[in-house]
């Protein structure tokens, strides 16, 4: 083998590797974002919601976060057909920065007290731009990471989408868990639980970078 064809070969190894990394790290970035919400339930039942019986804002803010999940099947035929026809690099860029922006957008959102109804409307239709993102995400990052896996072993890095699935929720959980003990005694008006969902912005940013390089 020439060393032009050797230095051919490991180019595009890297690049493999690397587009492999950028679709796990955008993985894990995706469900983070998904599962501070459930983390943090409680504490956004009573902020987004005209109600401060703990069962009731409990409801309120399940419903909200099944929106995500009704929503998620649309997400994946829309992103799906883009990834097909305009590829899948440059849709799960596209699906990282939604979701890591419709997370951002959540911590930066006023609640009840501040602006009324429109506060449960706007959480609503975040929580479905999180939904169409996952949905998209978790099929066009999956076919993304074959595509560039070696033919001979790609169940490894398949099997990394999983495990990086894992570890963004795990994360997600950990961090609303913290911040909860740490902070839960301030009070809600302190508004702790944003720290959780403003950093979604610097990991859906690495995502983005990773992917889009």
């Amino acid at each position: 083998m020439s060393s032009a064809t050797a230095g051919a070969s490991a180019d595009l190894a890297h690049t493999s590797r690397l587009a492999i990394v950028a679709a796990c790290v955008g993985n894990a970035a995706e469900w983070y974002d998904f599962a501070i919400y459930g983390s943090l339930a409680t504490v956004i039942g009573l902020v987004f919601f005209p109600t401060q019986d703990l069962a009731t804002a409990l409801s309120a803010a399940f419903a909200t976060y099944g929106t995500a999940f009704l929503v998620r099947p649309l997400g994946a035929l829309l992103f799906g057909r883009l990834g097909d026809a305009h590829g899948r690099r440059t849709v799960l860029v596209r699906v990282v920065f939604l979701m890591a922006g419709a997370t951002t957008c959540v911590a930066l959102l006023p609640g009840y007290a501040t602006i009324g109804l429109l506060a449960p409307v706007v959480l609503v239709l975040l929580r479905a731009a999180q939904g169409l993102a996952a949905g998209g995400e978790l099929g066009v990052a999956a076919v993304f990471i074959l595509e560039n896996a070696h033919h001979a072993r790609r169940g490894q890095p398949a099997a990394w989408h999983t495990a990086t699935m894992a570890i963004g929720i795990g994360t997600g959980m950990a961090v609303g868990g913290v911040l909860s003990y740490l902070f839960s005694e301030t009070g809600l008006d302190s508004g702790w639980w944003r720290i959780a969902f403003l950093l979604a912005f610097p990991l859906g940013f690495i995502g983005v970078q990773l992917a889009d390089g």
